[in-house]
Order: structure tokens, then sequence, then C-alpha cells
């Protein structure tokens, strides 16, 4: 059954990856891993600061809180599975070896099961006012 439901899933353009099942159903199943997969994928590399920036603005965390959960427990998580790469210090994000695998399921999970989640609203968000503000240029 389980088989099933994962090749149904999956039948539409599949992403190939040897990111093991356990592995992407653990990282999918935190909301604000997923929101962060989702701003990574929609604004492509970034620098920490940045991701929490907009992390912030439309989810449920100040700008403070989110950078410390993002750089203390989930993309750590995310680059141990080869997500992405955090550059030196981790400060510095770009998508990994099975970041479009992990893109893939998370769209596909969400147009399934119709789930309405933060990670679901349109925003704007413009990286320059945000590095701007957050050196106190602006």
């Amino acid at each position: 059954m389980i088989r099933t439901f994962l090749r149904d899933l999956f039948r539409d353009e599949p992403v190939r990856s040897d990111l093991p099942l356990d592995a992407a159903v653990h990282l999918m199943s935190n909301e604000r891993r997923r929101l962060a997969v989702e701003l990574i994928d929609a604004l492509g590399p970034m620098e920490l600061k940045v991701l929490a920036d907009a992390f912030a603005a439309i989810s449920d965390i100040d700008r403070k809180g989110a950078y410390v959960t993002l750089y203390q427990t989930h993309l750590p998580k995310l680059d141990k599975h080869d997500v992405i790469e955090l550059g030196d210090r981790g400060h510095h994000i770009e998508p990994g070896e099975h970041f479009n695998a992990l893109v893939k399921c998370i769209s596909d999970l969400e147009e399934r099961f119709e789930i309405e989640t933060d990670s679901s609203q349109v925003f704007e968000f413009d990286e320059d006012d945000a590095v701007a503000e957050i050196a106190g240029d602006a």
C-alpha cells in the first residue's frame, strides 16, 4: 500500500535521488524546515541573515528567533543530508545534491493533501532592503 502510494505520488516527472526515504520523511516532517527549503527554492542561494529575515516575514517567529532556529536546528539537518550546502561557518546557503528531490516531495505532498501552511502564502520580499535593514542602513 505504501509503495503504491509513493509510486502514484511520484509518477509525474520523477526526481531521482539516493536520499533515504526515512531521511526525506524526517526532513519534511517539520513545517519550519519545509518553509526554509521553499524559501531557498524561491529566492536562490543566500546568506543566513537574509533567509532569517524572509522566514520571519512570513512566519510566526521574529528575526532573531528565526536566525537561531535555522542556524542551530534546521539548516544543520538539511546540510547533513546534502539537501543544502552550508558555506563557511554556516552563513551562506546553497542548494545541495538532494535539494530538488526534497522540493519535489514537498510540492507533491502539499498538492496531494492540500496542505495550507504559512509557506503557501504569497509574499513579497526584497533581499536588498532586508540586508540594508539588518545592517542598520535602512
